[in-house]
Protein backbone atom coordinates (compact mmCIF):
# COMPACT_ATOMS: atom_id res chain seq x y z
CA UNK A 1 0.00 0.00 0.00
CA UNK A 2 1.13 3.40 -0.89
CA UNK A 3 0.18 6.83 0.73
CA UNK A 4 -1.14 8.65 -1.86
CA UNK A 5 -1.57 12.38 -1.67
CA UNK A 6 -4.81 13.30 -3.33
CA UNK A 7 -6.23 17.20 -4.20
CA UNK A 8 -7.74 18.73 -1.58
CA UNK A 9 -11.16 19.33 -4.08
CA UNK A 10 -11.23 15.46 -4.64
CA UNK A 11 -12.01 14.87 -1.34
CA UNK A 12 -14.99 13.57 -0.02
CA UNK A 13 -15.55 15.90 2.80
CA UNK A 14 -13.15 14.26 4.73
CA UNK A 15 -10.73 16.66 6.98
CA UNK A 16 -7.62 14.89 6.61
CA UNK A 17 -7.52 11.50 4.84
CA UNK A 18 -9.66 9.83 2.14
CA UNK A 19 -10.22 6.05 1.91
CA UNK A 20 -9.87 4.81 -1.61
CA UNK A 21 -10.51 1.33 -3.17
CA UNK A 22 -7.17 0.10 -5.17
CA UNK A 23 -6.91 0.07 -8.32
CA UNK A 24 -4.89 -2.93 -8.51
CA UNK A 25 -6.98 -4.61 -5.58
CA UNK A 26 -5.06 -7.68 -4.42
CA UNK A 27 -8.43 -9.21 -3.02
CA UNK A 28 -12.34 -8.44 -2.18
CA UNK A 29 -12.02 -5.04 -0.58
CA UNK A 30 -8.78 -4.13 -0.75
CA UNK A 31 -8.12 -0.18 -0.14
CA UNK A 32 -5.86 2.73 0.01
CA UNK A 33 -5.72 5.16 2.70
CA UNK A 34 -4.85 8.63 1.07
CA UNK A 35 -3.79 12.11 2.94
CA UNK A 36 -5.44 15.13 1.73
CA UNK A 37 -3.16 17.91 0.29
CA UNK A 38 -2.15 19.69 2.44
CA UNK A 39 -2.31 17.27 5.66
CA UNK A 40 0.74 16.44 7.09
CA UNK A 41 0.14 13.04 9.09
CA UNK A 42 1.80 12.89 12.19
CA UNK A 43 3.74 10.16 13.63
CA UNK A 44 0.83 8.04 15.31
CA UNK A 45 -1.03 8.66 11.63
CA UNK A 46 1.75 6.79 10.11
CA UNK A 47 1.93 4.47 12.62
CA UNK A 48 -1.65 3.50 12.09
CA UNK A 49 -1.21 3.59 7.83
CA UNK A 50 1.61 1.37 8.74
CA UNK A 51 -0.01 -1.11 10.41
CA UNK A 52 -3.03 -1.00 8.07
CA UNK A 53 -0.20 -1.52 5.30
CA UNK A 54 0.97 -4.58 7.15
CA UNK A 55 -2.50 -5.70 7.91
CA UNK A 56 -3.56 -5.88 4.19
CA UNK A 57 -0.40 -6.97 3.25
CA UNK A 58 -0.84 -10.00 5.25
CA UNK A 59 -3.83 -10.96 3.77
CA UNK A 60 -3.34 -10.49 1.00
CA UNK A 61 -0.48 -13.00 1.21
CA UNK A 62 -3.16 -15.33 2.56
CA UNK A 63 -5.39 -14.66 -0.25
CA UNK A 64 -2.93 -16.02 -2.42
CA UNK A 65 -1.37 -18.81 -0.55
CA UNK A 66 -5.13 -19.93 -0.58
CA UNK A 67 -5.18 -19.65 -4.45
CA UNK A 68 -2.67 -21.91 -4.87
CA UNK A 69 -3.37 -24.33 -2.45
CA UNK A 70 -5.29 -27.43 -2.25
CA UNK A 71 -8.25 -27.36 0.36
CA UNK A 72 -11.88 -28.71 0.40
CA UNK A 73 -14.16 -25.94 -0.71
CA UNK A 74 -16.03 -25.33 2.27
CA UNK A 75 -13.11 -24.66 4.02
CA UNK A 76 -11.60 -22.39 1.36
CA UNK A 77 -14.60 -20.37 1.65
CA UNK A 78 -14.40 -19.71 5.30
CA UNK A 79 -10.91 -18.23 4.98
CA UNK A 80 -12.43 -16.14 2.39
CA UNK A 81 -15.10 -14.97 4.54
CA UNK A 82 -12.70 -14.52 7.18
CA UNK A 83 -10.62 -12.06 5.31
CA UNK A 84 -13.57 -10.36 4.05
CA UNK A 85 -14.79 -10.06 7.61
CA UNK A 86 -11.30 -8.29 9.04
CA UNK A 87 -10.98 -6.40 6.41
CA UNK A 88 -14.62 -4.93 5.87
CA UNK A 89 -13.97 -3.99 9.73
CA UNK A 90 -10.32 -2.56 8.48
CA UNK A 91 -12.17 -0.89 6.58
CA UNK A 92 -14.70 0.35 8.75
CA UNK A 93 -11.88 1.83 11.12
CA UNK A 94 -10.07 3.48 8.53
CA UNK A 95 -13.43 5.30 7.52
CA UNK A 96 -13.86 6.17 11.36
CA UNK A 97 -9.76 7.41 11.20
CA UNK A 98 -10.42 9.41 7.41
CA UNK A 99 -13.20 11.31 8.86
CA UNK A 100 -11.96 12.27 12.43
CA UNK A 101 -14.19 10.00 14.99
CA UNK A 102 -10.28 8.00 15.50
CA UNK A 103 -7.39 9.21 16.46
CA UNK A 104 -3.90 7.58 14.68
CA UNK A 105 -2.90 6.04 17.87
CA UNK A 106 -7.10 4.59 18.99
CA UNK A 107 -6.97 3.50 14.93
CA UNK A 108 -3.55 1.37 15.45
CA UNK A 109 -4.90 -0.07 18.40
CA UNK A 110 -8.00 -1.02 16.70
CA UNK A 111 -6.14 -2.17 13.91
CA UNK A 112 -3.68 -4.13 16.28
CA UNK A 113 -6.95 -5.67 17.77
CA UNK A 114 -8.44 -6.69 14.51
CA UNK A 115 -5.45 -8.50 13.21
CA UNK A 116 -4.98 -10.32 16.90
CA UNK A 117 -8.98 -11.54 16.12
CA UNK A 118 -7.84 -12.18 12.70
CA UNK A 119 -4.90 -14.43 13.71
CA UNK A 120 -6.56 -16.15 16.85
CA UNK A 121 -9.56 -17.42 15.02
CA UNK A 122 -8.59 -18.12 10.80
CA UNK A 123 -10.18 -21.20 9.68
CA UNK A 124 -7.52 -24.24 9.35
CA UNK A 125 -7.52 -27.85 8.63
CA UNK A 126 -4.12 -29.45 8.77
CA UNK A 127 -2.40 -32.90 8.62
CA UNK A 128 1.20 -32.29 8.92
CA UNK A 129 4.20 -33.69 10.99
CA UNK A 130 4.51 -33.61 15.26
CA UNK A 131 7.68 -31.31 15.76
CA UNK A 132 9.47 -34.77 17.92
CA UNK A 133 8.45 -37.50 15.78
CA UNK A 134 8.61 -41.08 17.59
CA UNK A 135 8.70 -42.84 14.33
CA UNK A 136 8.90 -41.41 10.74
CA UNK A 137 5.47 -39.42 9.03
CA UNK A 138 4.24 -39.57 12.75
CA UNK A 139 1.36 -37.03 11.90
CA UNK A 140 -1.54 -34.70 13.83
CA UNK A 141 -4.81 -33.52 12.79
CA UNK A 142 -5.95 -29.99 13.76
CA UNK A 143 -8.92 -28.58 12.89
CA UNK A 144 -9.22 -25.03 14.06
CA UNK A 145 -11.40 -22.37 14.39
CA UNK A 146 -13.85 -24.26 11.62
CA UNK A 147 -16.92 -26.69 11.57
CA UNK A 148 -17.04 -29.00 8.66
CA UNK A 149 -20.53 -30.55 6.97
CA UNK A 150 -21.47 -33.77 9.27
CA UNK A 151 -19.83 -35.89 6.20
CA UNK A 152 -16.31 -33.92 6.36
CA UNK A 153 -16.21 -34.33 10.22
CA UNK A 154 -16.85 -37.75 10.13
CA UNK A 155 -14.21 -38.22 7.78
CA UNK A 156 -12.03 -35.93 9.55
CA UNK A 157 -12.70 -37.88 12.98
CA UNK A 158 -12.08 -40.77 11.56
CA UNK A 159 -8.87 -39.58 10.76
CA UNK A 160 -7.93 -38.35 14.40
CA UNK A 161 -8.94 -41.54 15.40
CA UNK A 162 -6.79 -43.69 13.76
CA UNK A 163 -3.83 -41.09 14.28
CA UNK A 164 -4.58 -41.36 18.19
CA UNK A 165 -4.05 -45.03 17.77
CA UNK A 166 -1.08 -45.11 15.99
CA UNK A 167 0.26 -42.94 18.27
CA UNK A 168 -0.96 -44.92 21.46
CA UNK A 169 1.00 -48.20 19.81
CA UNK A 170 4.23 -46.15 19.66
CA UNK A 171 3.39 -45.30 23.43
CA UNK A 172 2.70 -49.32 24.13
CA UNK A 173 5.97 -50.61 22.26
CA UNK A 174 7.87 -48.38 23.79
CA UNK A 175 6.59 -49.13 27.54
CA UNK A 176 6.30 -52.93 26.48
CA UNK A 177 9.92 -52.07 25.84
CA UNK A 178 10.35 -53.56 22.38
CA UNK A 179 13.80 -53.15 20.73
CA UNK A 180 15.53 -54.07 16.89
CA UNK A 181 13.76 -55.45 14.49
CA UNK A 182 10.13 -56.14 16.18
CA UNK A 183 10.47 -52.56 17.25
CA UNK A 184 11.11 -51.43 14.05
CA UNK A 185 8.69 -53.39 12.11
CA UNK A 186 6.03 -52.40 13.89
CA UNK A 187 7.46 -48.62 13.17
CA UNK A 188 7.52 -49.54 9.60
CA UNK A 189 3.77 -50.56 9.39
CA UNK A 190 3.08 -46.93 11.32
CA UNK A 191 4.95 -45.13 9.00
CA UNK A 192 3.43 -46.69 6.15
CA UNK A 193 -0.14 -46.09 7.57
CA UNK A 194 0.85 -42.67 7.95
CA UNK A 195 1.65 -42.04 4.47
CA UNK A 196 -1.39 -43.39 2.95
CA UNK A 197 -3.51 -41.27 5.06
CA UNK A 198 -1.12 -38.52 4.29
CA UNK A 199 -1.74 -38.98 0.45
CA UNK A 200 -5.73 -40.00 0.78
CA UNK A 201 -5.77 -36.56 2.74
CA UNK A 202 -4.23 -34.89 -0.17
CA UNK A 203 -7.05 -36.10 -2.45
CA UNK A 204 -9.70 -35.49 0.33
CA UNK A 205 -8.36 -31.88 0.16
CA UNK A 206 -8.79 -31.60 -3.70
CA UNK A 207 -12.34 -32.98 -3.37
CA UNK A 208 -12.44 -36.51 -2.96
CA UNK A 209 -15.69 -37.53 -1.82
CA UNK A 210 -15.75 -38.10 2.67
CA UNK A 211 -17.69 -41.05 2.73
CA UNK A 212 -15.03 -42.73 0.37
CA UNK A 213 -11.93 -40.87 2.48
CA UNK A 214 -13.27 -41.96 5.93
CA UNK A 215 -13.72 -45.65 4.11
CA UNK A 216 -10.08 -45.44 3.18
CA UNK A 217 -9.00 -44.59 6.83
CA UNK A 218 -11.34 -47.69 7.94
CA UNK A 219 -9.57 -50.02 4.95
CA UNK A 220 -6.09 -48.33 6.26
CA UNK A 221 -6.47 -49.17 9.90
CA UNK A 222 -7.98 -52.92 9.44
CA UNK A 223 -4.49 -53.49 7.26
CA UNK A 224 -2.67 -51.65 10.09
CA UNK A 225 -4.58 -53.67 12.37
CA UNK A 226 -4.38 -57.27 10.73
CA UNK A 227 -0.17 -56.67 10.06
CA UNK A 228 0.72 -55.59 13.30
CA UNK A 229 -0.87 -58.22 15.71
CA UNK A 230 -0.70 -60.92 13.22
CA UNK A 231 -3.94 -62.93 14.63
CA UNK A 232 -4.35 -64.62 11.20
CA UNK A 233 -7.06 -63.03 9.91
CA UNK A 234 -8.38 -64.19 6.69
CA UNK A 235 -7.86 -62.05 3.68
CA UNK A 236 -11.34 -61.37 3.07
CA UNK A 237 -13.80 -59.50 6.37
CA UNK A 238 -17.17 -58.77 6.28
CA UNK A 239 -17.66 -55.79 8.02
CA UNK A 240 -21.56 -54.86 8.04
CA UNK A 241 -24.10 -51.79 9.01
CA UNK A 242 -27.10 -51.50 10.85
CA UNK A 243 -29.52 -49.43 12.58
CA UNK A 244 -28.12 -49.09 15.82
CA UNK A 245 -31.08 -47.77 17.48
CA UNK A 246 -33.45 -50.61 16.96
CA UNK A 247 -33.47 -54.25 18.99
CA UNK A 248 -31.76 -56.96 16.77
CA UNK A 249 -31.50 -54.34 13.77
CA UNK A 250 -31.19 -55.65 10.47
CA UNK A 251 -28.29 -55.35 8.16
CA UNK A 252 -28.45 -52.10 5.84
CA UNK A 253 -25.22 -51.89 4.35
CA UNK A 254 -22.05 -54.03 4.28
CA UNK A 255 -18.10 -53.57 3.31
CA UNK A 256 -15.55 -56.21 2.23
CA UNK A 257 -12.62 -55.69 3.32
CA UNK A 258 -9.11 -57.40 1.57
CA UNK A 259 -6.13 -57.65 4.12
CA UNK A 260 -3.08 -56.71 2.35
CA UNK A 261 0.82 -57.97 3.29
CA UNK A 262 -0.96 -61.05 4.66
CA UNK A 263 2.12 -63.73 4.78
CA UNK A 264 2.17 -66.77 2.95
CA UNK A 265 -0.53 -68.36 0.07
CA UNK A 266 -3.26 -67.21 2.23
CA UNK A 267 -2.26 -63.06 1.38
CA UNK A 268 -3.67 -63.72 -2.60
CA UNK A 269 -6.88 -64.42 -3.49
CA UNK A 270 -7.61 -67.15 -5.75
CA UNK A 271 -9.26 -66.47 -9.07
CA UNK A 272 -12.48 -67.59 -8.03
CA UNK A 273 -12.18 -65.36 -4.98
CA UNK A 274 -11.44 -62.66 -7.41
CA UNK A 275 -14.67 -63.56 -9.52
CA UNK A 276 -16.84 -63.56 -6.26
CA UNK A 277 -15.34 -60.64 -4.78
CA UNK A 278 -16.82 -59.05 -7.90
CA UNK A 279 -20.09 -59.93 -8.64
CA UNK A 280 -20.93 -59.12 -5.02
CA UNK A 281 -20.10 -55.59 -5.58
CA UNK A 282 -21.34 -55.46 -8.49
CA UNK A 283 -25.14 -56.86 -7.17
CA UNK A 284 -24.83 -54.09 -4.28
CA UNK A 285 -24.15 -51.70 -6.49
CA UNK A 286 -27.29 -53.09 -8.96
CA UNK A 287 -29.83 -53.28 -5.66
CA UNK A 288 -28.99 -50.36 -3.82
CA UNK A 289 -29.49 -48.41 -7.57
CA UNK A 290 -32.84 -50.47 -7.86
CA UNK A 291 -34.01 -49.55 -4.18
CA UNK A 292 -32.69 -45.51 -4.91
CA UNK A 293 -35.13 -45.70 -8.01
CA UNK A 294 -37.97 -47.57 -6.02
CA UNK A 295 -37.89 -44.46 -3.29
CA UNK A 296 -38.58 -41.82 -6.15
CA UNK A 297 -41.74 -43.56 -6.78
CA UNK A 298 -44.64 -42.33 -3.93
CA UNK A 299 -44.71 -43.73 -1.04
CA UNK A 300 -42.34 -46.58 -1.45
CA UNK A 301 -39.64 -45.49 0.93
CA UNK A 302 -40.70 -48.11 3.23
CA UNK A 303 -40.93 -50.77 0.50
CA UNK A 304 -37.38 -49.72 -0.59
CA UNK A 305 -35.86 -49.58 2.95
CA UNK A 306 -37.08 -53.11 3.69
CA UNK A 307 -35.90 -54.68 -0.20
CA UNK A 308 -32.70 -53.25 1.05
CA UNK A 309 -32.12 -54.70 4.33
CA UNK A 310 -33.26 -57.82 3.26
CA UNK A 311 -30.75 -58.60 0.23
CA UNK A 312 -27.96 -56.46 1.88
CA UNK A 313 -28.16 -58.82 4.54
CA UNK A 314 -28.25 -61.95 2.04
CA UNK A 315 -24.99 -60.52 0.13
CA UNK A 316 -23.63 -60.23 3.34
CA UNK A 317 -23.75 -63.45 4.31
CA UNK A 318 -23.01 -64.81 1.28
CA UNK A 319 -19.41 -62.73 1.38
CA UNK A 320 -19.18 -64.39 4.39
CA UNK A 321 -19.79 -67.87 3.46
CA UNK A 322 -17.51 -67.62 0.55
CA UNK A 323 -14.62 -64.78 0.90
CA UNK A 324 -14.16 -64.47 4.49
CA UNK A 325 -15.29 -68.39 4.65
CA UNK A 326 -13.90 -71.36 2.59
CA UNK A 327 -16.78 -72.04 0.41
CA UNK A 328 -16.28 -70.21 -2.07
CA UNK A 329 -17.87 -72.27 -5.07
CA UNK A 330 -21.31 -72.81 -2.68
CA UNK A 331 -21.22 -69.02 -2.34
CA UNK A 332 -21.21 -68.68 -6.15
CA UNK A 333 -24.49 -70.97 -6.39
CA UNK A 334 -26.11 -68.93 -3.80
CA UNK A 335 -25.41 -65.74 -5.73
CA UNK A 336 -26.65 -67.08 -8.60
CA UNK A 337 -29.88 -68.00 -7.15
CA UNK A 338 -30.33 -64.34 -5.45
CA UNK A 339 -29.82 -62.85 -8.57
CA UNK A 340 -32.61 -65.07 -10.02
CA UNK A 341 -34.79 -64.31 -7.40
CA UNK A 342 -34.62 -60.44 -7.00
CA UNK A 343 -35.26 -60.41 -10.86
CA UNK A 344 -38.74 -62.45 -10.26
CA UNK A 345 -39.68 -60.06 -7.76
CA UNK A 346 -38.88 -56.80 -9.46
CA UNK A 347 -38.18 -57.05 -12.84
CA UNK A 348 -42.25 -56.62 -14.46
CA UNK A 349 -42.13 -53.28 -11.85
CA UNK A 350 -39.07 -52.07 -13.55
CA UNK A 351 -40.13 -52.83 -16.91
CA UNK A 352 -43.63 -51.41 -16.31
CA UNK A 353 -42.31 -48.43 -14.56
CA UNK A 354 -40.15 -47.86 -17.33
CA UNK A 355 -42.82 -48.20 -20.06
CA UNK A 356 -44.65 -45.84 -18.19
CA UNK A 357 -42.73 -43.31 -18.61
CA UNK A 358 -41.82 -44.02 -22.05
CA UNK A 359 -45.20 -43.95 -22.63
CA UNK A 360 -45.91 -40.80 -21.30
CA UNK A 361 -43.16 -39.06 -23.18
CA UNK A 362 -43.96 -40.53 -26.37
CA UNK A 363 -47.86 -39.26 -25.87
CA UNK A 364 -45.90 -35.77 -24.80
CA UNK A 365 -43.58 -35.63 -27.97
CA UNK A 366 -46.65 -37.13 -30.12
CA UNK A 367 -49.22 -34.21 -29.16
CA UNK A 368 -46.88 -31.81 -29.58
CA UNK A 369 -45.92 -32.63 -32.88
CA UNK A 370 -49.65 -33.79 -33.41
CA UNK A 371 -50.27 -29.59 -32.25
CA UNK A 372 -47.96 -28.34 -34.92
CA UNK A 373 -49.09 -29.93 -37.69
CA UNK A 374 -53.19 -28.86 -36.61
CA UNK A 375 -51.92 -25.03 -35.87
CA UNK A 376 -50.33 -25.20 -39.65
CA UNK A 377 -53.36 -26.33 -41.39
CA UNK A 378 -55.94 -24.30 -39.28
CA UNK A 379 -53.96 -20.81 -40.02
CA UNK A 380 -52.26 -21.69 -43.58
CA UNK A 381 -54.57 -19.96 -46.09
CA UNK A 382 -55.78 -17.40 -43.40
CA UNK A 383 -56.17 -13.48 -44.03
CA UNK A 384 -53.67 -13.47 -41.16
CA UNK A 385 -51.15 -16.49 -41.81
CA UNK A 386 -47.48 -14.98 -42.67
CA UNK A 387 -45.56 -15.74 -45.24
CA UNK A 388 -43.81 -18.14 -43.60
CA UNK A 389 -46.70 -20.50 -42.62
CA UNK A 390 -46.01 -21.48 -46.48
CA UNK A 391 -42.85 -23.65 -46.30
CA UNK A 392 -44.34 -24.67 -43.18
CA UNK A 393 -47.09 -26.26 -45.21
CA UNK A 394 -45.61 -27.67 -47.44
CA UNK A 395 -43.40 -29.54 -45.11
CA UNK A 396 -46.68 -30.32 -42.66
CA UNK A 397 -46.65 -34.11 -43.06
CA UNK A 398 -43.12 -34.42 -41.25
CA UNK A 399 -44.48 -33.24 -38.51
CA UNK A 400 -47.40 -36.15 -38.97
CA UNK A 401 -44.43 -38.21 -39.27
CA UNK A 402 -42.86 -37.25 -36.04
CA UNK A 403 -46.18 -37.90 -34.54
CA UNK A 404 -45.79 -41.65 -35.67
CA UNK A 405 -42.52 -42.04 -34.77
CA UNK A 406 -43.22 -40.85 -30.92
CA UNK A 407 -45.63 -43.49 -30.74
CA UNK A 408 -43.62 -46.35 -32.44
CA UNK A 409 -40.92 -45.89 -30.16
CA UNK A 410 -43.46 -46.73 -27.72
CA UNK A 411 -45.12 -49.55 -29.57
CA UNK A 412 -41.64 -50.88 -30.09
CA UNK A 413 -39.95 -51.39 -26.30
CA UNK A 414 -43.89 -52.51 -25.71
CA UNK A 415 -44.22 -55.53 -28.14
CA UNK A 416 -40.45 -56.82 -27.85
CA UNK A 417 -40.55 -59.75 -25.72
CA UNK A 418 -38.18 -58.31 -22.73
CA UNK A 419 -36.56 -60.93 -20.14
CA UNK A 420 -34.37 -58.58 -18.29
CA UNK A 421 -31.45 -59.67 -16.39
CA UNK A 422 -30.13 -58.52 -12.91
CA UNK A 423 -27.95 -56.62 -14.75
CA UNK A 424 -30.47 -54.63 -17.04
CA UNK A 425 -32.63 -53.78 -13.91
CA UNK A 426 -30.99 -50.47 -13.64
CA UNK A 427 -31.37 -49.54 -17.29
CA UNK A 428 -33.60 -52.20 -19.57
CA UNK A 429 -32.47 -50.38 -22.67
CA UNK A 430 -29.19 -51.39 -23.88
CA UNK A 431 -28.59 -48.40 -25.60
CA UNK A 432 -29.02 -46.72 -21.70
CA UNK A 433 -30.59 -44.06 -23.19
CA UNK A 434 -32.92 -41.78 -21.34
CA UNK A 435 -36.59 -42.28 -22.96
CA UNK A 436 -36.87 -38.63 -23.76
CA UNK A 437 -33.30 -38.54 -25.64
CA UNK A 438 -34.53 -42.16 -27.49
CA UNK A 439 -37.31 -40.55 -28.76
CA UNK A 440 -35.68 -37.55 -29.78
CA UNK A 441 -33.31 -39.84 -31.49
CA UNK A 442 -35.89 -42.19 -33.18
CA UNK A 443 -37.62 -38.78 -34.61
CA UNK A 444 -34.15 -37.32 -35.93
CA UNK A 445 -33.82 -40.96 -37.95
CA UNK A 446 -37.45 -41.02 -39.30
CA UNK A 447 -36.57 -37.21 -40.86
CA UNK A 448 -33.80 -38.87 -42.42
CA UNK A 449 -35.83 -41.37 -43.68
CA UNK A 450 -38.56 -39.11 -44.60
CA UNK A 451 -36.45 -36.51 -46.61
CA UNK A 452 -34.92 -39.57 -48.89
CA UNK A 453 -38.63 -40.12 -49.53
CA UNK A 454 -38.75 -36.06 -50.40
CA UNK A 455 -36.30 -36.19 -52.35
CA UNK A 456 -36.97 -39.24 -54.40
CA UNK A 457 -33.76 -41.14 -53.35
CA UNK A 458 -35.72 -44.23 -51.99
CA UNK A 459 -39.40 -45.10 -52.61
CA UNK A 460 -41.11 -48.22 -50.83
CA UNK A 461 -44.02 -50.15 -51.62
CA UNK A 462 -46.15 -52.46 -50.29
CA UNK A 463 -49.62 -53.31 -51.59
CA UNK A 464 -50.94 -49.53 -52.46
CA UNK A 465 -48.84 -48.29 -49.82
CA UNK A 466 -46.46 -45.97 -51.76
CA UNK A 467 -43.96 -43.35 -50.73
CA UNK A 468 -43.26 -41.06 -53.61
CA UNK A 469 -42.90 -37.43 -52.82
CA UNK A 470 -46.35 -36.99 -54.90
CA UNK A 471 -47.96 -39.23 -52.14
CA UNK A 472 -46.38 -38.66 -48.98
CA UNK A 473 -46.31 -34.99 -48.99
CA UNK A 474 -49.89 -34.57 -49.62
CA UNK A 475 -51.68 -38.34 -47.67
CA UNK A 476 -51.84 -37.61 -43.98
CA UNK A 477 -51.96 -40.99 -43.23
CA UNK A 478 -49.31 -42.27 -45.41
CA UNK A 479 -46.96 -40.09 -43.33
CA UNK A 480 -47.82 -41.47 -39.83
CA UNK A 481 -47.61 -44.56 -41.04
CA UNK A 482 -44.05 -44.07 -42.21
CA UNK A 483 -43.28 -42.81 -38.74
CA UNK A 484 -45.15 -45.08 -36.97
CA UNK A 485 -43.43 -48.04 -38.71
CA UNK A 486 -39.86 -46.25 -37.95
CA UNK A 487 -40.75 -45.97 -34.46
CA UNK A 488 -41.41 -49.75 -34.21
CA UNK A 489 -38.08 -50.75 -35.94
CA UNK A 490 -35.75 -48.13 -34.84
CA UNK A 491 -32.88 -50.46 -34.89
CA UNK A 492 -33.22 -51.84 -38.39
CA UNK A 493 -34.06 -47.92 -39.06
CA UNK A 494 -30.35 -46.96 -37.73
CA UNK A 495 -28.86 -49.80 -39.30
CA UNK A 496 -30.72 -48.65 -42.15
CA UNK A 497 -29.71 -44.84 -42.15
CA UNK A 498 -26.27 -45.35 -41.18
CA UNK A 499 -25.68 -47.72 -44.76
CA UNK A 500 -27.43 -45.12 -47.06
CA UNK A 501 -25.15 -42.40 -45.12
CA UNK A 502 -21.80 -44.77 -45.57
CA UNK A 503 -23.13 -45.18 -49.62
CA UNK A 504 -23.68 -41.65 -50.04
CA UNK A 505 -20.37 -40.82 -48.42
CA UNK A 506 -18.65 -43.65 -50.69
CA UNK A 507 -20.22 -42.36 -53.54
CA UNK A 508 -18.88 -38.91 -53.01
CA UNK A 509 -15.39 -40.54 -52.82
CA UNK A 510 -15.63 -42.53 -55.85
CA UNK A 511 -17.15 -39.46 -57.75
CA UNK A 512 -15.03 -37.54 -59.97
Amino acid sequence: MQLLQVPEQEAHLMASFNILDRNDARFAKDFDIAAVQPHQPSAADLAYIEAVQSALAKIAAAATADTGASMREALAIARRQWREGAVSRLRAGADSFANGTLDGDSAKAQSDTIMADYDAANPQIALAAVSAPQFPDQLALTVFAFKPDPPDQFYLNQLKAFLDRLDADEAQDVADKLTGDALDARRKQRTDASRKLKDDYADWCGGYDSEEAAANVSFVAGSYRALRDRLGRPLFSVHTFTESDKTNPPIVDFVIRVESDLPGPEGTPSAEQQSLFVQINNASTIIDAVCRQIRTEKNQNKRADLLRQEYMGKLAGIARVGLQGPHTALAVLALTGLKAEFVAREADRIFNRYLRVLGQWAGGFAIVFLAAYILIRANYGSANSASWLGWWNDHKTFLLACTGASLGTWASFSIRQVNLTFEQLIAPEENLADPPLRIIFVVILTLAACLLFWNDAINVKIGNLNTEPGVFTKNGTVAMLIGFFCGISERALALAIGGRATSFVGGIAGGK
